[in-house]
């Protein structure tokens, strides 16, 4: 005859519990249990963090740095007014196209480094110095070289009345009949003890002619008033 099946007690079904807890371990957690603490170091991946969930407060400050960037990634917008300085700056990055016109001054110009290349001549209008200049008297004398032959270098010397001073000058030179000598302007502008009212050219044959030739000095005088305009 078999023997009647027994409920299992409380104490049973207790220690039952227990063994089914201890054997499946502490895989399961409830939901906002894991910390910090319970993750290993370096151990998280990026397809571990879920598309846009890290924010500007999860990043430590300058933390980014020039390599975590993209090539032409940050645009104007992400820049600070007024943040870029002088030493953020290449050297030669900035060039006349990104200079707003009309901006730059007298002061943004270094002293002397403006070259004949970098002025156009006919933007020049009347120095207003040189306007009120108080200068009388504007007129020009000439004079021709001593020699009118072949002989090679020949000087003229121009010079203003007394009293008047040297303003300007210059030279030109001539071939008998107007034949074309090969010839170079050596010297040509104020010269010597008295340059303050003479003009001194001095040419030369660059390639040895029978030609007869001379060269003429012309200068500009006036009458300078030491007191000024005022």
């Amino acid at each position: 005859m078999l023997s009647r099946f027994r409920r299992p007690g409380h104490a049973t079904v207790v220690a039952y519990l227990a063994l089914f807890v201890a054997l499946g371990g502490t895989g399961a957690y409830a939901a906002n249990t894991i910390g910090s603490a319970d993750v290993v170091d370096e151990s998280l991946l990026s397809r571990d963090i879920k598309n846009a969930e890290v924010k500007s407060a999860d990043i430590n400050t300058y933390a980014v740095g020039n390599s975590e960037l993209a090539p032409d990634a940050v645009g104007t917008g992400k820049i600070a007014a007024g943040a870029v300085g002088n030493t953020d700056l290449g050297v030669d990055a900035v060039t006349g196209a990104k200079v707003a016109p009309n901006t730059l001054t007298g002061t943004d110009i270094a002293s002397n480094t403006l070259t004949g290349v970098d002025i156009d001549e006919y933007a020049l209008g009347i120095v207003p110095a040189a306007a009120k200049a108080p200068i009388e008297g504007f007129h020009y004398e000439v004079e021709d070289s001593p020699t009118f032959d072949s002989t090679s270098p020949k000087t003229a010397e121009a010079a203003c009345p007394d009293g008047e001073r040297a303003i300007g000058g210059g030279a030109s030179t001539y071939g008998e009949n107007g034949e074309f000598v090969p010839l170079a302007i050596h010297r040509n502008g104020p010269w010597g003890y008295y340059s303050n009212y003479r003009w001194v050219v001095e040419a030369y044959e660059t390639t040895a002619t029978s030609a007869r030739w001379e060269v003429t000095a012309w200068v500009i005088c006036g009458r300078v008033n030491e007191k000024g305009s005022g």
